[in-house]
């Protein structure tokens, strides 16, 4: 599974390729989703859903 925590540094193409990864999201452990929790935004805009309903700072 693609490292979420480098996602923003993804070009649109990869993007592209690994949407399918992000949904598996959801599935990541609470541990996981406060790392990558600042890049949920940018996730929930590529698959224009939220995909974890997640509370930010």
């Amino acid at each position: 599974m693609v490292e979420l925590v480098r996602i923003g540094e993804l070009p649109i193409v990869m993007v592209e390729l690994v949407r399918i990864d992000l949904v598996k999201i959801e599935e990541l452990r609470m541990v996981m989703l406060e790392l990558v929790r600042i890049e949920l935004v940018m996730i929930e805009l590529v698959t224009r859903q939220n995909v974890v309903p997640v509370t930010y700072k």
